[in-house]
């Protein structure tokens, strides 16, 4: 049984539990995602015609359940996003470019059974632990955290209390590592590789998302060293290939296949909606006929390209003290 550890939830109406700031509301590449995906039409995409909130969340949750009820996966990590909070702990929203808050997703997640929580802590919020602890509660499998965005230094020594309720409760971190292409930056250093030795060193199991990021089109060398030397160092460090069927992220995702130590910590994931960029796969993918089915695409792009079979279950691997607690029914079918 294979598994997406990284699929996201949107929602633009508060009323679904959504925060979208109205600049990026209005911005080109969230028009574009929304009709890549079929939430929205080109027509209303190129103008900037955008229909109702509700109409728009609830186009992106049948889409999102039904596509994912027909695809090959078994589960896939259905994740939160928090926002940024200021120095004493409350949230910012004119900081903050999207949000989609646990609860949402947590509703969401009761619509199909293939669906698991993936819950979004910002650790400086002055209520962490509450929220936290209710996201458990709640059946979450792993935290997701993107620290570009959220407006957070990993590395902070603030949050250590966070890594230590982590290890406690076997809870990994889903970390981006890198740029962020489709959310406005606040502080890129946040996300730099160097910035997952804390949560590491603390003894926290951490995906890193997007293969550690690497650069647009032509991956640096000394940039997948770095990651190599990590992967080395820590057995807790896993290495997720969600966003690298595109085209910009390509070059790092055939570097991972052909080093057979990062190989064997990649786990499979798909960024939904991130877009899925065929065409940029014609050679490996060449007299195959491709799904169009998002999520069987992603994977058939994905295994023709040299992703092992045990990469699309080893994504079980990290969550499995989560998952015994939360689904303890599907933890004996899958560990």
């Amino acid at each position: 049984m294979s598994i997406d550890v990284h699929c996201h939830h949107l929602a633009f109406s508060p009323k679904n539990g959504g925060h979208i700031h109205p600049k990026f509301s209005k911005s080109y590449r969230i028009r574009w995602y929304l009709n890549a995906i079929g939430v929205l039409n080109w027509q209303d995409a190129f103008l900037g015609r955008m229909p109702e909130k509700e109409r728009l969340d609830e186009r992106y949750r049948e889409l999102l359940v039904a596509r994912l009820d027909a695809s090959p996966l078994g589960h896939a990590v259905v994740l939160a996003f928090d926002g940024v909070y200021d120095a004493n702990g409350f949230f910012e929203p004119e900081r903050t470019a999207k949000a989609v808050t646990n609860d949402a997703v947590i509703a969401l997640c009761k619509e199909s059974p293939k669906m698991l929580f993936g819950a979004s802590v910002n650790p400086l919020r002055r209520d962490w632990r509450y929220e936290l602890d209710k996201c458990l509660d709640a059946g979450a499998v792993l935290v997701k955290w993107l620290p570009n965005v959220m407006g957070f230094d990993p590395g902070d020594v603030r949050i250590e209390p966070f890594y230590q309720r982590l290890r406690e409760t076997g809870t990994p971190i889903l970390m981006h590592v890198g740029f962020e292409y489709a959310v406005p930056n606040i502080n890129i250093r946040f996300s730099g590789l160097d910035r997952l030795e804390a949560a590491l060193r603390a003894g926290v199991t951490v995906i890193a998302a997007h293969c550690c990021g690497g650069r647009i089109i032509y991956d640096s060398p000394s940039l997948f060293r770095d990651m190599r030397t990590l992967v080395a160092k820590y057995p807790n460090l896993y290495l997720d290939v969600a966003a690298l069927a595109s085209f910009h992220r390509k070059s790092r995702f055939l570097n991972a296949l052909r080093d057979p130590l990062v190989a064997s910590r990649l786990v499979f994931g798909t960024d939904y909606p991130i877009p899925v960029h065929a065409w940029a796969f014609r050679k490996e993918t060449a007299g195959r006929t491709i799904p169009e089915n998002y999520f069987a695409k992603d994977l058939f792009i994905k295994e023709a390209t040299g992703l092992e079979r045990e990469a699309l279950t080893r994504g079980y691997a990290p969550i499995k003290k989560r998952l015994l607690i939360a689904r303890p029914e599907t933890f004996h079918q899958v560990v």
